[in-house]
């Protein structure tokens, strides 16, 4: 994807953290819990602002950096030199920096929401599942309103993104179908993944914070305390 293809990802990234200060706000107002506090859903919640605002960043400077020494009459052979990039491409020095903001987002994002639910399934017994889709099913047994097949495959569909980068981007999960902004995407073992760009991810992310919302109200699963985070609780 190119630089000016992703103009509108962080007004995307500044709606979905909007979403996700309703949701902590409504955390401090019905589980006792602050604000400030180490609650591993409040952390999630924040770190996904922070990967918003600081991709988003990134993102909004690198648009205007190129304006700006273009506008100077720069050449391309100044701007790379300016961006600091050895590569002889301006067009691939963008694709390039725009994909590892890719990359570090869904690392990110998907390590926090499945670190999450793995933690809020332990809360009862103290065991930690490991497999994000055993996480999903073994969360979904336990809610009141249970989540549809089209919700548990937005948290699966990002999982297989996220698995992807070990493989080169070719799906090594189980199969399963998403759709993404009205169009159906069909994620098959040992083929491509064709949902992971910018436009594809933002989308997920969006679905993925009301599926988060509906679990954390869900009656079987709010949780009136606060439900520290061990990684925060050691630093990490």
């Amino acid at each position: 994807m190119k630089l000016m293809d992703v103009t509108d990802i962080p007004t995307r990234m500044q709606q979905i953290n909007q979403e996700a200060e309703k949701l902590r706000q409504w955390l401090v107002s019905n589980c006792a819990i602050s604000y400030e506090c180490q609650d591993v859903r409040m952390v999630m919640l924040e770190a996904l602002q922070q990967a918003n605002s600081s991709v988003g960043l990134w993102m909004n400077s690198l648009v205007a950096i190129k304006y700006e020494l273009f506008a100077q009459g720069m050449s391309e052979v100044e701007y790379l030199e300016r961006i600091g990039c050895g590569l002889k491409s301006a067009g691939m020095a963008e694709d390039m920096m725009i994909d590892y903001l890719r990359i570090s987002y869904i690392t990110t994002v998907n390590f926090k929401v499945e670190h999450l639910l793995r933690t809020l399934l332990s809360q009862e017994n103290g065991k930690k599942l490991r497999g994000f889709s055993m996480i999903v099913d073994a969360l979904n047994n336990k809610l009141s309103d249970c989540l549809s097949d089209i919700e548990k495959n937005y948290l699966l569909a990002f999982a297989a993104v996220r698995n992807s980068l070990h493989n080169n981007g070719i799906n090594c999960t189980a199969d399963l179908d998403v759709i993404i902004s009205g169009v159906e995407h069909n994620v098959r073992k040992g083929h491509a993944i064709t949902c992971a760009g910018w436009e594809h991810i933002i989308e997920l992310v969006a679905r993925i914070i009301d599926v988060v919302s509906k679990i954390l109200r869900d009656a079987n699963m709010r949780m009136d305390k606060e439900i520290l985070d061990e990684f925060v609780s050691l630093g990490i």
